[in-house]
């Protein structure tokens, strides 16, 4: 036993018999102290991609193996057998999701191991970033663009008029791209983005991010003419109130 906690050494006991022999044989009777498995766990970081597990050191100096599951997309592997701490944070970024995590401890011989704790839930909630308006070449239409999310299936993008108040003037939960071009009345609007996972899980929303849409009326007429005093047309985009004509 150290500081209290009892080590996971071979413990070895002789059995002795009544009455000694040349013929009596010593019996050796042996057993292990399992190892105790990592308990009390609690999370950091879950609106980040490299979220941090901790969990209550059983009182050994020990090191820990942990296993991850991402249940979003059904995949798990080790993803680490040499834990010297009682914390892990991963190396590379998750991707949103639904997560299973377990640990055990591991005896400094590395072949003693303790059963896998119980399974721990979270889930990784990491916001879309770089959210930012576009401009469709072939329809002219204000868009919004953003970086992509390591996890996201699909999108959600919602958007609200501020000019003149409207709420969702746009919403979509199923956009598979990172970017959408609606067709919106020249204005001013609000707009969020979020990632959906596999498995349906929703992400955190980004930062509201506000664009202009200003589409460029197009000229059709006069075509070619000699006539000094032309009429002149163009189409008419929708929200404009006046239009400034340059000649």
């Amino acid at each position: 036993m150290v500081n209290g906690a009892i080590l996971p050494d071979r413990i070895i006991f002789l059995k002795i018999p009544r009455r000694l022999s040349e013929t009596d044989n010593l019996q050796q009777v042996s057993f292990d102290t399992p190892l105790p498995s990592p308990k009390t766990f609690s999370f950091a970081q879950l609106n980040s991609p490299r979220p941090t597990i901790s969990w209550t050191k059983p009182g050994i100096d020990l090191t820990y193996e942990v296993w991850l599951k991402n249940r979003s997309t059904n995949t798990s592997r080790v993803v680490n057998r040499d834990v010297s701490t009682a914390s892990f944070t991963p190396g590379a970024d998750l991707g949103i999701g639904n997560y299973t995590f377990w640990a055990r401890s591991v005896w400094s011989s590395d072949t003693d191991r303790s059963a896998w704790s119980q399974p721990q839930f979270f889930q990784v909630t990491t916001p879309v970033s770089g959210v930012r308006s576009i401009q469709d070449p072939g329809t002219g239409n204000t868009g919004v663009a953003w970086s992509p999310l390591p996890g996201a299936a699909k999108y959600e993008v919602w958007i609200d008029r501020v000019d003149v108040p409207q709420s969702q003037i746009f919403r979509n939960a199923n956009i598979t791209t990172t970017s959408v071009a609606p067709t919106l009345p020249n204005g001013t609007y609000r707009v969020w983005v979020r990632g959906i996972a596999a498995d349906g899980m929703v992400a955190n929303w980004s930062t509201v991010s506000t664009i202009v849409t200003l589409k460029t009326p197009a000229v059709v007429a006069p075509a070619a003419t000699f006539d000094r005093s032309p009429a002149v047309s163009w189409t008419s985009v929708p929200g404009t109130q006046t239009y400034e004509v340059w000649v």
